[in-house]
């Protein structure tokens, strides 16, 4: 009898008699029925977790051993302009301008701050699909993830353009007289 529901696609066993057999038969099916709500549970867990990581306002993107992004979020995909059949697969440093920090990979080729919190950090270049070249600041999660053999790691890119333009307007403030724009002393 198939009462699983679709949820964990295990099956239940019929058998009327209550002889030993029977009570088998019976201890079966209590197991097949707590797997398949064990298997619902984490059906709704992956399901919560990928909403979570698609609606995060962030640029969220895992990398494989070799540097390839092997995963980038909805919200990535909507900032940068590249689908995610265009990202899979490549390099991190295809994406990246040549006077742009170096791409990310597990030989931390990039400069970052190992003691900030579990995470190392730094700046980039990222460009987008129209040519537009963004400033971020990337996090990766120092705590790398193992799916079968090989290790992935998470890294949060978000886009800083529009604060380093007013870090280097009020620099210039800071440096020139308002009224003459000459340079102050």
């Amino acid at each position: 009898i198939d009462r699983s529901g679709g949820a964990g696609g295990g099956v239940l066993a019929e058998w009327r008699s209550r002889d030993e057999m029977g009570r088998l038969v019976n201890h079966f099916n209590a197991m097949q029925m707590r797997l398949n709500e064990d298997a619902a549970k984490l059906k709704s867990a992956v399901a919560n977790l990928s909403t979570l990581y698609n609606q995060t306002p962030a640029m969220l993107f895992s990398l494989d051993e070799d540097g390839h992004i092997v995963d980038v979020s909805d919200y990535w995909v909507n900032e940068t302009g590249y689908s995610r059949e265009e990202a899979l697969g490549r390099a991190c440093s295809e994406f990246l301008t040549e006077d742009g920090c170096a791409a990310p990979t597990f030989d931390d080729q990039c400069e970052k701050d190992a003691t900030a919190g579990g995470f190392g950090r730094w700046n980039c270049k990222f460009q987008k699909k129209n040519g537009a070249v963004i400033d971020g600041y990337v996090a990766e999660a120092h705590a790398r993830l193992r799916v079968g053999e090989r290790q992935r790691a998470l890294l949060v890119m978000v886009d800083i353009s529009e604060l380093k333009r007013a870090e280097a307007q009020l620099l210039s403030q800071a440096r020139t007289d308002s009224l003459t724009g000459l340079p102050n002393r």
